[in-house]
């Protein structure tokens, strides 16, 4: 099996790097509690697709909001190129996470009609929201990371499959 690739901002992911792809939304830094994005990416990467992980080298929380910060336009402008562009997304967000980028995240790829698999903790403050999302648009909602890592990987290699039975035949 062919290993998969891990890529981070500001990196440009090639569009056939991006089709093999899940992208990791959610939590980052104090509000995820450990870098999930790394442990789901080696898991991605071992399963022979690309982890693409929003998380930037040197993140800090104190980058102003704002159009003249070049770090902060630069970082959600990596991440809507590639919820867009992957597979599928998966979303994790941690009980003790305060994260309402992450929910726009999950408007973005219901509206899209992208496949999303979302992970939220019993007792995420939100997760109320996200049960009448799964149940309205049959997103896939887990109470925590591992199965839904397992949901996002399945559903990653059947968006590929889909797409080369769509291909047609090299050479024709």
């Amino acid at each position: 099996m062919m290993s998969g690739r891990i890529f981070t901002p500001p990196a440009w992911v090639p569009d056939e790097e991006a089709e093999r792809a899940i992208f990791l939304g959610g939590a980052i830094g104090v509000d995820a509690g450990r870098d999930w994005q790394a442990e789901a990416a080696v898991y991605i990467a071992s399963a022979g697709l690309n982890a693409l992980d929003p998380r930037p080298e040197g993140w800090d929380r104190a980058w102003r909001q704002g159009q003249d910060d070049v770090r902060l336009v630069e970082r959600p402008t990596w991440e809507l190129a590639g919820l867009e562009r992957s597979a599928c997304a998966l979303i994790f967000l941690p009980a003790a996470a305060r994260v309402p980028a992450s929910l726009l995240d999950v408007g973005l790829c219901v509206g899209w009609g992208k496949r999303i698999v979302i992970a939220a903790e019993p007792g995420y403050w939100r997760r109320g929201d996200l049960e009448v999302i799964a149940r309205r648009y049959a997103v896939p909602l887990y109470a925590s990371l591992v199965p839904a890592l397992a949901r996002a990987v399945r559903l990653a290699r059947g968006v590929l499959v889909a797409k080369r039975a769509l291909s047609p035949a090299d050479g024709q």
